[in-house]
């Protein structure tokens, strides 16, 4: 499942730059919620079958989340800083922000740039011309995004992510039938909140609300259930890798034309696509893991940094390059500053992410009662 990530991150990269070789993929807000789905896969699978202690899940998720994170935050101040621009220029906005004596975008930049508390919220926040805070955003007109405080604006993903951490305890117990109820519950809810705000003629960007977006991570969970059923149903070996192939390369083809087809739809439509996505996951799952796991692994590893890194390099090459290859070089230079990160950083934090996951499933070899951990890739 490792490529399809990596091709996920890729897509968010084309939507801040450019095609790639004519290349479009889906759009970002669509390959983020296709990451939400995968997170709530691979939660359910680490949390029903590695992890035994929910404090040893919330260190490997701090050691996987936060050092990419920072160098990205490190790195982007530095690029936007040498090559400041209109479009996005987060460095700018804090100095005037300090000149304008607006502490309180002072300290929730901060505060959300280094931690990333709050920065989800900055999708619905706007900057006053007195650099007071404008909230909710699609209530006032005029004024700066919050997005603009932040060096790495698409990292706001990264808060759901740590709200989903919070519900897995209790996700994990629930029965497949109420599991299923549940997502089905907030299906209905988003499609209901639509047409409300549709009728009120009122312009929400429901994509980085929780409530909103909890069914795909939900709906990841329940795969990973069909998935834990289909590794052990009395299915002929042929079969199971027929099933698994087929699905991979029907998964390709969602990433490389979904959004052709399911793109600016009525969102119980594009629904359907995150549910056919979600249905494919376990037989993806099972065929890459069976099939080339550890080239799968190490494409897969790509995806996190490209996801971090890709924006400040597509932001700074905007005043480098012309835009004939503006798409392929935002990728080739996001890729190289993703592998100086795995292997001069992350393969360090990643020996100590596995010390701490092989003690956690050692525990729970020897026969202690688990308990439900969050989790993700």
């Amino acid at each position: 499942m490792g490529i399809i990530r990596a091709l996920l991150a890729i897509s968010v990269l084309i939507t801040h730059s450019g095609k790639i070789f004519g290349v479009r993929m889906l759009n970002g807000d669509m390959a983020v919620t296709c990451f939400f789905v995968i997170s709530g896969f691979l939660m359910g699978l680490i949390v029903t079958e590695k992890y035994k202690s929910i404090k040893d899940f919330y260190i490997n998720r701090a050691l996987r989340i936060y050092p990419a994170y920072l160098l990205a935050v490190i790195l982007s101040y530095i690029a936007f800083t040498l090559f400041p621009q209109g479009s996005h220029n987060p460095p700018m906005v804090l100095t005037r922000a300090i000149e304008h004596k607006g502490f309180i975008w002072i300290i929730w930049s901060a505060i959300s740039n280094v931690s990333l508390l709050g920065i989800d919220l900055t999708r619905y926040i706007k900057v006053a011309q007195d650099y007071s805070i404008l909230f909710p955003n699609f209530l006032h007109g005029g004024g700066g995004g919050g997005h603009n405080l932040l060096l790495v604006p698409q990292a706001w993903t990264l808060a759901l992510e740590f709200y989903f951490y919070l519900i897995v305890p209790f996700v994990v117990k629930l029965r497949t039938p109420k599991l299923v109820a549940a997502t089905a519950f907030f299906f209905i809810l988003r499609w209901q909140a639509h047409a409300f705000f549709n009728k009120i003629n009122l312009p929400v960007d429901d994509s980085s609300i929780f409530i909103f977006q909890v069914q795909y991570f939900l709906i990841g969970v329940v795969s990973y259930r069909l998935y834990a059923w289909f590794r052990s149903a009395g299915m002929k070996k042929n079969w199971k890798d027929i099933l698994g192939s087929t699905s991979f390369t029907v998964g390709l083809l969602m990433v490389f034309g979904g959004y052709d087809i399911f793109g600016n739809k009525e969102q119980w439509l594009v629904d359907i696509f995150y549910t056919a996505f979600a249905v494919l996951l376990p037989f993806i799952f099972y065929w890459c893991n069976k099939t080339f796991s550890s080239l799968d692994k190490t494409i897969g590893d790509y995806s996190y940094p490209v996801y971090l890194f890709h924006y400040m390099v597509a932001k700074s090459l905007l005043l480098l390059t012309s835009d004939k290859w503006y798409g392929e070089l935002s990728l080739a230079i996001t890729l190289v500053i993703s592998f100086l990160y795995l292997f001069f950083i992350d393969n360090h934090v990643q020996r100590l992410r596995v010390t701490i996951a092989e003690k956690s499933t050692k525990k729970r070899k020897l026969g202690m009662q688990p308990e439900s951990i969050p989790v993700n890739s």
